[in-house]
């Protein structure tokens, strides 16, 4: 199992990595902490692949450009949602 887990990791198989591994198997609290930090960091790069995208970067320019233009609470926005559901309706 030890060796399992420092394969899984793509580390150097020392003494002290296989002591580690085994103080995995007898603490399995650390190992789903372990798991958990390891998807976190997948999620932050799958996040930061979106944000670095160029559809993402209009869109979010787009976004902004409409606030600027229409509000938070201005009636003009409140128009345009209304107009907006009534065609979504049809």
């Amino acid at each position: 199992m030890a060796k399992k887990i420092i394969d899984f990791l793509n580390i150097k198989p020392t003494q002290e990595r296989y002591k580690e591994a085994l103080s995995f198997i007898r603490h399995p609290k650390e190992m789903e902490n372990l798991a958990l930090k390891m998807h976190i960091k997948e999620l932050q790069n799958q996040l930061n692949y979106i944000y670095s995208l160029e559809g993402w970067k209009l869109l979010n320019k787009c976004y902004r450009i409409a606030d600027k233009v229409l509000p938070m609470g201005s009636r003009r926005r409140k128009v345009v949602e209304r107009v907006v559901k009534w065609i979504n309706k049809i």
